[in-house]
């Protein structure tokens, strides 16, 4: 390969990376232009940052669920996950961003996903306090059994933080039981279908 193909191909390298810093920039601050034109010129929409978030967890913490969309309409990856453990769906629940949740959940995120501390996006979505993130997470299937590695579930991270998920349940046909320790647990109902989605 002759030199100046060498430093061509450097070029277009260095090119890309300093498009993909933009896109990621971009995708954290909601600048909707600036994405499109760091798209259009080669930035890697996947690429992540040091802390592994790609642009998509970015846009996705930040409630950029314009930025969200496209840039799922791009290529971005939905079940990514960063040095945490962490999908964009966590972090959009974490910070309390329905719509962006929303079309998360639309693209096929997994509403179950666990991060290293093994919470899930309701788990997230309970310990803000998140009542409508909630609402979307069960409407979608989000399992309320599921305990952290603290042994922490959504039922009672959400009532010490105003949250009662209980109201909500019931739309599910599913009961909710004290357990001695303090902690709840979800019981399914008589009538509802075992590993059905609701």
């Amino acid at each position: 390969m002759s030199t100046n193909s060498n430093r061509r191909l450097r070029e277009r390298a260095i090119g890309n990376s300093a498009s993909s810093e933009t896109l990621k920039h971009a995708a954290f601050r909601g600048q909707t232009d600036r994405i499109i034109e760091a798209i259009a010129v080669g930035a890697d929409v996947n690429e992540p940052d040091c802390d592994g978030d790609t642009p998509l967890m970015l846009a996705a913490a930040q409630g950029h669920a314009s930025i969200v969309a496209v840039l799922l309409r791009n290529g971005a990856d939905v079940s990514a996950h960063n040095d945490g453990g962490e999908t964009a769906l966590h972090l959009a629940a974490y910070g309390g961003h329905t719509e962006a949740v929303r079309a998360l959940l639309a693209a096929g995120s997994c509403v179950n996903a666990r991060d290293n501390g093994g919470s899930t996006p309701l788990i997230c979505a309970a310990f803000g306090g998140y009542a409508d993130v909630a609402s979307v997470l069960l409407d979608s299937g989000a399992d309320v059994t599921i305990k952290n590695f603290g042994g922490h579930g959504a039922l009672d991270l959400g009532a010490r933080n105003g949250l009662d998920l209980r109201g909500k349940l019931l739309r599910f046909e599913q009961r909710v039981d004290t357990v001695p320790n303090g902690f709840e647990r979800q019981v399914s109902s008589n009538s509802a279908s075992a590993g059905t989605r609701r």
